[in-house]
């Protein structure tokens, strides 16, 4: 019993001298985290074990650039690269079913236009499995055998968010419609059927209806618009009709093009600088705290050809 008492007394001592000596919670805000560490390249990702189980691969920086790596599994330290990409990122890879060789597939720009390439692991070699043009591969399945609406709702329902960053939406079903990829072309009839055929008058009156760019005028917050040049299912066109739109009705837009990028943002440098401008956007948008944009506009391929002054540092980070 003595015992208990005595730890007591020491439990409560040891909780009074931290009571007396804490300080108050500071008041500084936390500090924030650096936006490249959220949307720059990562160390290393997709680790993959060839189905042999004598090789690793993975996806890590090359020249700041994702590029393939391999190593043996006895033997990571031995590791190398296996591409040697200067602009585009590698993302996806895939082991053949004999473990003789890595695959990827790569587009140029963003066109979508992926092809297959393959690389023997122990001698280097790539071949271009896939040589055609103006051809979309995708991997539906392995052989066992050895040997992948923010503008209807500022348009549509204007109040209901109090800002918006649309990222290579359609603004225009209509012409939308008119540039379907040759690897949709399988879909055009299931297309036609939910959004109106363009083919027939009821059709076209159906998909005006529902099209943003002609309800334009009826936006009162704030946009932001991201867009690849070469994207090849909504077309840069999509963009440009809805800016054009707001323009013509004197309403505020900023509109950031990307030249080199397709349906999304793929290079690391581009995918930052948007994100350090919609950050800024939403911040002035929402209230809160935002990194400012500094070099990563500059350090991309952003062009902003309508609105840089309607979010903030923006216009300024054109000039550094």
């Amino acid at each position: 019993m003595k015992s208990f008492q005595s730890l007591l007394v020491g439990v409560f001592a040891i909780t009074s001298l931290c009571a007396v000596g804490a300080s108050p919670s500071s008041t500084t805000p936390a500090p924030l985290i650096e936006r490249s560490k959220i949307f720059g390249n990562p160390t290393r990702s997709g680790a993959s074990l060839s189905p042999n189980g004598r090789w690793l691969s993975w996806l890590a920086p090359r020249e700041d650039v994702m590029n393939l790596w391999v190593a043996p599994g006895a033997n990571l330290a031995d590791a190398g690269p296996l591409t040697s990409s200067k602009d585009r990122p590698v993302r996806l890879s895939y082991w053949a079913p004999d473990s003789s060789m890595v695959m990827y597939m790569q587009d140029t720009g963003g066109d979508e236009n992926f092809l297959l390439y393959g690389i023997d692991v122990v001698t280097g070699v790539e071949k271009t499995l896939t040589p055609f043009e103006k051809t979309r591969v995708q991997i539906v399945n392995v052989s066992p055998l050895v040997k992948d609406r923010i503008l209807v709702g500022l348009t549509f329902t204007p109040t209901t968010f109090a800002c918006g960053v649309d990222i290579v939406g359609p603004s225009n079903l209509e012409t939308l419609s008119k540039t379907i990829p040759p690897y949709w072309t399988a879909l055009i009839q299931q297309l036609h059927r939910r959004m109106g055929n363009p083919e027939t008058s009821a059709g076209i009156a159906l998909l005006k209806e529902r099209s943003p760019v002609y309800k334009a005028g009826n936006i009162i917050r704030p946009l932001l618009i991201g867009q690849g040049a070469n994207d090849p299912r909504v077309n840069q066109a999509e963009s440009d009709q809805i800016v054009s739109a707001m323009q013509r009705k004197g309403i505020p837009v900023t509109y950031v093009l990307f030249p080199d990028e397709g349906h999304g943002f793929a290079r690391p440098e581009n995918n930052i600088a948007f994100n350090a401008i919609s950050e800024n956007f939403l911040a002035s948008c929402l209230g809160g705290r935002a990194e400012p944009i500094g070099s990563t506009v500059k350090s991309s391929s952003a062009r902003v050809p309508v609105g840089a002054a309607f979010t903030p540092g923006l216009e300024a980070s054109l000039k550094e």
